[in-house]
């Protein structure tokens, strides 16, 4: 399983690009079954859904090498592209383009602290998706336009 992600943005605006979105692709190569449930799976994390497979972390603020002060990051959107059919968009999970919209939340939690929010502007962040038999997983460095609107969740 190959996980691709956007890099491209930069301080110019990307035309038809969504903040706090992180753009994904997935391209399976060993005939493995299409990680469907993987993306699906969600539960409640301060009202709202958390895809836990998916392992999102913001990569600002390094305090030290391989240690990160920003705020937690989660997945709270997994959306496909939609698959053009006869016209119309047609959001398919098994099948077309293989391209999701990742929605991003922080995370604050009382027992961490205080932690930096995340800058607004361009941000680097790694996402992880595990194998469908979770034996291994693919990860991928993807950037995302931060911005005030980003949804903050307080778990306490």
């Amino acid at each position: 399983m190959f996980f691709n992600a956007w890099t491209g943005d930069s301080t110019v605006q990307v035309a038809g690009r969504l903040n706090n979105t992180i753009l994904v692709s997935i391209t399976l190569t060993d005939g493995t079954k299409f990680p469907t449930q993987t993306l699906t799976q969600n539960e409640l994390l301060g009202g709202f859904p958390w895809y836990f497979n998916l392992k999102v972390c913001c990569l600002a603020f390094p305090a030290a090498p391989f240690e990160f002060s920003a705020r937690d990051a989660v997945v709270i959107g997994c959306t496909p592209l939609p698959v053009t059919v006869g016209g119309q968009g047609v959001p398919s999970l098994s099948e077309g383009t293989n391209v999701y919209l990742i929605e991003l939340a922080q995370v604050i939690s009382s027992q961490e602290g205080i932690r930096p929010a995340w800058p607004l502007g361009v941000n680097l962040f790694s996402l992880s998706l595990p194998a469908i038999d979770f034996s291994g997983s693919a990860t991928a460095i993807a950037t995302a336009i931060v911005d005030e609107k980003i949804t903050v969740i307080n778990v306490g």
